[in-house]
């Protein structure tokens, strides 16, 4: 495709839908008095509650396929780091003879992680098989359309829609392996490569920017329905 610009080619759209949560309440961590004022409704030893959480829809109608073009979509919103992971997974093409440390699509992923993790050479031959398996199945599997019956072929033109999480993760100052830690947010999908939701935790760093939380993109290109024969 090539020639991709984010202000002619994707618009996204803002919505909210509400998730209703429940669970078990955790006496160590809290208490029903706390959760009540947080506006749970608290039953026996569980507390629900709808929440309101925001939803992104993008519509592309041409798809970024170099680093460089992906650089061209903001990074100023939580559902950023997950868009820019679909339209990775979308630039993937199967190189013929390409060494498995090697592939061009590992500088996407990068960028993705933003400066606190990139992916060391041990892990890229894990990567590699994990992501070969998925991306040849359905490199468009996230997209509106895709399908196990279709294999995997998007509507025109290329769109999805992601969910915020009904949770996050407080920033904490003394992490054990990470020292500080940032907030840290989901950013979820439903599509039909699976029964479940994927999801990526996402985090806003000191440069107002939006990232990848610790390589989760690795969820992403873990194995999808098998795409139906095609006769």
């Amino acid at each position: 495709m090539g020639n991709f610009n984010f202000a002619t080619d994707c618009k996204v759209t803002c919505g909210e839908k509400i998730t209703h949560i429940d669970f078990d309440i955790n006496l160590k961590n809290t208490s029903a008095q706390q959760l009540a004022s947080q506006g749970y409704q608290i039953n026996g030893g569980s507390a629900a509650k709808d929440v309101p959480c925001k939803t992104a829809t993008y519509t592309f109608t041409k798809l970024p396929t170099t680093l460089e073009e992906l650089k061209t979509i903001p990074r100023d919103t939580m559902f950023a780091p997950f868009a820019l992971g679909i339209c990775a997974m979308a630039s993937y093409e199967e190189l013929q003879g390409q060494h498995m440390y090697d592939h061009p699509v590992y500088d996407l992923f990068d960028y993705i992680n933003g400066p606190n993790f990139k992916i060391s050479q041990v892990e890229k031959s894990g990567i590699w098989y994990s992501m070969k398996a998925t991306l040849e199945k359905g490199k468009y599997c996230y997209f509106d359309g895709a399908a196990p019956t279709n294999q995997y072929t998007p509507n025109q033109p290329f769109t999805f829609t992601l969910e915020e999480g009904p949770y996050y993760i407080p920033a904490k100052e003394h992490d054990i392996v990470y020292g500080t830690t940032p907030d840290r947010y989901m950013v979820l999908i439903s599509f039909a490569g699976d029964d479940s939701k994927r999801y990526m935790d996402v985090y806003r760093s000191s440069d107002g920017n939006w990232y990848c939380w610790n390589d989760s993109w690795k969820h992403l290109i873990a194995g999808i329905k098998e795409p139906a024969i095609k006769w």
